[in-house]
């Protein structure tokens, strides 16, 4: 997959193919239902795929530090949607000239004079332009007069509920780990690597991989029972928790790995932690020792969580 960072600088190749549009935050079961359209399309039009995003994401633009918790980190979203097999990922950086571009720029000037897009495929609450004033209708008409195809995509349901990425924050907030899997289509999960930490846990019994979340804020909040890919051939059952850690003054927010039964030198690896269940949320605790009684509780109920998973 060619990722393109601008749309001035798009390939000639590239150019009168089949895209779409979005955050694809999360790339969950709904935007590779879209993105598997947009490819389905493109081969039978003997054309280019491509998936055009955002960076950052326009909520996060305009409203900072109280925008939605973001669900994947640019790396992982790359990742994500390079599986799907698209053929381009255009990356617009999303900044105040970005914002101020109305509808008809937004169409004229990027897909239509930069890209020559023969088909465009959204997500049938597509807003787009400046104040999100341009809608499916917009870009219906846009496409006859420009001469493109518009089509949109029906809302994936999923046990009578909408999949989207809000639902995912929702289950996500909520301790509902397995509602999340199943709309994303795997777990939940997150990737960086292993940094030295304060190595408290190592003398509490209880040795820890930190890895940085490095967002504004996190999804998750609490105590997981995890499986960590990248250390060994098979993933590595482990206890996680991710947050500020007040019991320590803690700040920042910190994933916090716990590998049971195993030891060893892991400072500098990139890990891939997969959450698969809630335990408990963050709490603070009187001492250290209270601290210590809690995380042998917690990691029983995690070891017994397998054990029934097995």
């Amino acid at each position: 997959m060619q990722l393109i960072r601008s749309y001035k600088n798009l390939p000639k190749k590239l150019s009168g193919s089949v895209i779409t549009v979005g955050n694809f935050d999360g790339v969950h079961l709904g935007h590779k239902r879209v993105i598997e359209r947009v490819k389905e399309i493109a081969k039978i039009k003997d054309l280019n795929s491509l998936v055009m995003v955002f960076e950052p994401t326009p909520k996060e633009y305009f409203m900072g530090e109280l925008a939605p918790a973001r669900l994947m980190r640019w790396r992982d979203r790359y990742l994500a949607i390079q599986k799907t097999g698209c053929d381009a990922l255009v990356q617009l950086k999303f900044d105040k000239a970005f914002s101020h571009l109305s509808p008809n720029e937004f169409v004229k000037n990027i897909l239509v004079d930069a890209l020559d897009v023969k088909h465009v495929v959204v997500g049938d609450d597509f807003r787009f332009g400046y104040q999100r004033q341009g809608d499916f209708e917009y870009l219906l008409d846009s496409g006859m007069e420009y001469g493109f195809v518009v089509e949109d995509t029906q809302t994936l349901m999923q046990n009578t509920q909408r999949v989207s990425s809000t639902a995912i924050r929702e289950a996500l907030a909520n301790g509902n780990i397995e509602e999340a899997t199943e709309f994303l289509g795997a777990p939940y999960h997150m990737s960086g690597r292993v940094i030295h930490g304060q190595k408290l846990g190592r003398t509490l019994g209880f040795p820890t991989l930190n890895v940085p979340v490095k967002r504004q804020t996190s999804p998750l909040h609490g105590v997981y029972a995890v499986q960590v890919h990248g250390l060994e051939d098979q993933p590595i059952q482990s206890i996680a928790s991710i947050g500020t850690r007040p019991a320590v003054k803690g700040k920042n927010w910190l994933l916090e790995v716990h590998l049971i039964n195993r030891t060893g030198d892991y400072y500098g690896k990139r890990v891939d932690v997969e959450f698969l269940h809630f335990i408990r949320p963050e709490l603070d605790f009187v001492d250290l020792d209270a601290l210590t009684t809690q995380m042998n509780l917690d990691l029983a109920k995690v070891k017994e969580y397998f054990a029934d998973s097995q």
